[in-house]
């Protein structure tokens, strides 16, 4: 292949979208992420992420790597893994950089981005995903991000660290070979983005671009979803309501289907809150402001 990229997150900044609409589906691209059959890629990303360091077994995965690499070298396709765990805390940043460093010592490396309080937003919305009927595994906004800011360590706040996460890819990686993209182009500038992405893993950009109109992976939760799973969360006891849906005739199903469609889950942060998140960010990011001057449109800090 005529390069490697690595997509490393962050999380909730449209990764499910680009792999599962662009990366997998690019006539230029061989997709080696998730779900594309490649055991010995997933299983040493996996151990990259969460492996202790008395148990990697970094020499055995970069043996596997060269020998999946070696079967695209007649390739002119641009390769493409994409794993958003890489850049997500829970296990120590610096290492699973230094970590994939040597596994793929000439890779490229994709970074995508997001306003930071649009971002903790939409990562609050995923953690709701787990909803299991319990309170506490729905809690309010304000809740969650309390116990986030108490956890210093691998809470989620850290996700907004991104001048961090850059100068480290670039200082492992060089500085050509890392690119930034924010999530906000691809609402705003589709084809400055889809541009921008092509010619980083040098495919067809106009291509690029029409898979990306395509209908977004991994949805919110909807707006009615968000009232039912706080509803419950405050009055479980009204939990087993919901298994009326499934007695439910075929024509109500349908309309209960049309409602539950409409629109996604928003929610505003509490304006304490807001400050908190803006005052962190720019604390962290500062830096970036004079390199990418489009951050001040889509008011990062």
């Amino acid at each position: 292949m005529k390069s490697l990229t690595i997509h490393i997150g962050l999380p909730k900044t449209a990764t499910s979208t680009l792999r599962e609409q662009v990366f997998r589906e690019h006539p230029e691209v061989v997709y080696l992420g998730p779900g594309a059959g490649f055991p010995d890629a997933d299983e040493a990303i996996k151990e990259v992420c969460f492996a202790d360091g008395l148990n990697y077994e970094g020499e055995r995965h970069a043996d596997s790597m060269k020998k999946l690499l070696s079967r695209f070298s007649d390739d002119n396709r641009a390769g493409v893994l994409s794993y958003e765990n890489i850049s997500a805390p829970g296990r120590d940043r610096l290492m699973k950089a230094t970590r994939l460093k040597a596994l793929f010592p000439t890779a490229r490396i994709l970074i995508t981005i997001r306003r930071p309080e649009d971002l903790m937003i939409s990562m609050y919305f995923d953690r709701l995903r787990d909803f299991a009927g319990r309170p506490h595994t729905a809690p309010s906004l304000t809740a969650w991000l309390e116990q986030e800011w108490q956890d210093n360590w691998r809470g989620r706040f850290l996700r907004l660290q991104f001048a961090k996460l850059l100068r480290t890819y670039r200082a492992l990686f060089g500085r050509e070979n890392v690119l930034p993209l924010f999530f906000e182009d691809i609402v705003h500038s589709k084809t400055e983005f889809a541009n921008k992405l092509s010619g980083f893993l040098k495919v067809d950009g106009e291509t690029t671009r029409r898979l990306l109109t395509e209908k977004k992976s991994n949805a919110r939760l909807t707006s009615l979803r968000y009232s039912e799973i706080r509803l419950y969360s405050r009055f479980p006891f009204l939990k087993p309501l919901e298994r009326t849906r499934h007695i439910l005739p075929l024509w109500a199903k349908k309309l209960v289907g049309r409602v539950t469609a409409k629109g996604e889950a928003r929610t505003a942060l509490p304006e304490s809150w807001r400050q908190t998140v803006r005052n962190y960010a720019s604390a962290e990011n500062e830096e970036l402001r004079a390199e990418f001057p489009e951050i001040e449109a889509y008011d990062y800090f």
